[in-house]
């Protein structure tokens, strides 16, 4: 059986202990003086964007390779309610307006819930404006007063002229007449409830035919069809694929050793796009968003993305989505894209 290592005796192998002189006056005031200091109570800011960019040569541009272009607007036309398809206005590869009609859904049954809601809301506000059960209770109660009040001056005057019993039931055809009266009241303040109700419910017909209509977005084009004029769909199944074409965006990368990324946002972009076998095609937009999530690499670096025009030629659109370009940035124009940036700009999710 081995043994481990000897054990150190503590009588040999006492730890030493070094005692340390207190510092001097001097020392210790020489130390609190270096603390107060201003080199070392503050640190020196770097440049901002602004001073380092007026550094810059008038008209500087930095020029990003091996860019992307893409959509701005992308999304999956889904049915609202379920139901037929009984329009559908569109096909792939037509172009629409914003808010324009692309399909509507079976709404007859919405149709007749508006129109019965309608009739109801006109009776209710014919009721709400009748008054005659009010009034007729209000002549009633005066009629049992009266004679309740004749009675009791007849048994003043002649003592026993009247039974009590005779008496109580007048009183009590007054009392019923002084309440018929407020019940009249109370079912007035039902029915100017009831009003607002029919036309609560009328607004809900309205939501319910709007709902079954399918509206545009934007200006955009049919990329795509799911489901065609005819066809029964489910809450959420998607009917077209749809895409805003006249804006792209185009995303880049910057080096941060290159630019910060405060000299580049908002700035004015020129993008060069290969077209054709013999055609570079030029757009201009502005940056519209700088990523704030540095990508570690071999060297950190930023996205950048821009949003750019685009427009027809012949009827087609002259940039293509997912094509390579080249985009310089003007460090210069930060100002005028601020005053000058489009509005259908988004900042990207």
């Amino acid at each position: 059986m081995e043994s481990g290592p000897p054990c150190p005796n503590p009588t040999t192998h006492a730890p030493r202990v070094i005692l340390m002189k207190p510092p001097s006056k001097l020392a210790a005031a020489a130390v609190l003086a270096l603390l107060a200091s201003p080199a070392l109570a503050q640190f020196e800011l770097p440049a901002a964007p602004a001073d380092r960019a007026a550094g810059r040569s008038a008209g500087t541009t930095h020029e990003v390779q091996r860019c992307v272009i893409g959509l701005v607007s992308r999304i999956d036309l889904a049915a609202p309610e379920a139901g037929i398809l009984t329009h559908v206005t569109v096909r792939r590869g037509s172009r629409f307006k914003g808010e324009e009609l692309l399909a509507r859904i079976d709404s007859r049954e919405a149709e007749v819930a508006y129109k019965r809601a309608g009739h109801e809301l006109k009776l209710a506000q014919k009721r709400a404006k009748d008054d005659i059960e009010w009034r007729y209770a209000e002549a009633q109660k005066l009629v049992e007063r009266a004679d309740w009040e004749e009675v009791m001056q007849a048994n003043l005057e002649v003592k026993g002229a009247v039974t009590e019993a005779e008496i109580r039931r007048e009183k009590l055809e007054y009392d019923r007449a002084v309440l018929g009266s407020e019940k009249a009241i109370k079912d007035q303040e039902l029915v100017e409830l009831e009003v607002l109700v029919k036309r609560a419910e009328m607004e809900a017909a309205v939501i319910a035919i709007e709902k079954r209509q399918v509206l545009a977005p934007f200006d955009g084009e049919v990329l795509r069809m799911h489901r065609e004029q005819g066809e029964w769909v489910q809450p959420g199944e998607v009917i077209a694929e749809i895409a805003q074409l006249d804006t792209l965006q185009i995303d880049g990368w910057v080096y941060f050793s290159q630019y910060d990324p405060r000299e580049v946002e908002n700035c004015r972009v020129t993008v060069d796009v290969r077209v054709g076998p013999n055609r570079v095609e030029q757009a201009t937009g502005y940056v519209v968003y700088v990523d704030p999530v540095a990508v570690m690499e071999a060297e950190p670096k930023y996205l950048v993305r821009a949003e750019i025009s685009n427009r027809l030629e012949d009827g087609r659109w002259l940039i293509s989505p997912n094509l390579p370009a080249t985009m310089k940035i003007h460090l210069d124009t930060k100002g005028e894209a601020l005053s000058k940036r489009p509005s259908h700009g988004r900042d990207a999710k």
